[in-house]
């Protein structure tokens, strides 16, 4: 092989020729196989992804009562992670079987998809049954019927939001325009005793998004360039 070695996407890795006889006839057999450089890999696939999955992992160590930021940062990493996936799909030749490439960006969308199911059932836990959501700017308990939720609004109309009652002024500040408000309300929430069993089932859970799930990733890359490296400078 007398060419340049050095494409603009690949580079040759190995080149071979041999004479062989084909039904009675000479032919030569050219093998060829291409490689790509793993800095670029690295520098536009491996690391944007890694920072996505650390700042979505970082999201378990919010308080609590941010379990709104918690989600939404994690949904932003798999959007962001779906988009790359997605890019990298359509610039790699088509193949019918998964590619290595293809399990590092699965796995990269499993680890946020796992987080979300996690801080969801943690948070559903911590739920009671006067737990409140914002509907069109007012409170209103959850499952509560539609025509006591408006007469209930009917009332609040002609009373000031902020009772007298410490309990009911934190419940109505759960969906305050005020932030400062919402979040020692949020706060006041969150700190209420869920029971014993509860607590220790919110416990596990921590446990496993703060300690399992990061273990198990960090032992998925160990394996996967171990791997990877192996297959990559078997051809050289």
């Amino acid at each position: 092989f007398l060419g340049p070695k050095e494409l603009i996407q690949y580079f040759v890795k190995k080149e071979s020729s041999q004479k062989l006889k084909l039904n009675g006839r000479k032919s030569i057999f050219v093998e060829i196989v291409l490689g790509r450089r793993l800095l670029s890999l690295i520098l536009t696939i491996f690391a944007p992804t890694l920072i996505l999955n650390l700042v979505g992992h970082m999201s378990n160590y919010f308080k609590e009562f941010f379990f709104e930021a918690t989600i939404s940062v994690n949904v932003t990493a798999m959007l962001v992670l779906t988009t790359m996936f997605i890019n990298v799909s359509n610039n790699l030749p088509k193949t019918a079987y998964i590619k290595m490439i293809d399990v590092w960006l699965l796995v990269s969308l499993v680890k946020p998809f796992l987080d979300i199911l996690l801080q969801t059932y943690i948070d559903n836990l911590r739920q009671d049954d006067k737990r409140e959501i914002n509907h069109h700017g007012k409170p209103r308990k959850v499952g509560q019927d539609k025509k006591k939720a408006e007469n209930e609004d009917r009332k609040e109309a002609w009373v000031e939001k902020e009772s007298e009652e410490p309990n009911n002024g934190m419940r109505l500040n759960l969906v305050s325009v005020d932030e400062v408000s919402q979040q020692k309300a949020l706060k006041a929430l969150y700190s209420q005793d869920f029971g014993e069993v509860k607590k220790a089932k919110i416990a596990k859970l921590r446990r496993v998004a703060l300690l399992y799930n990061p273990a198990a990733c960090i032992c998925f890359v160990c394996v996967y360039w171990y791997v990877g490296l192996g297959q990559y400078y078997a051809a050289i």
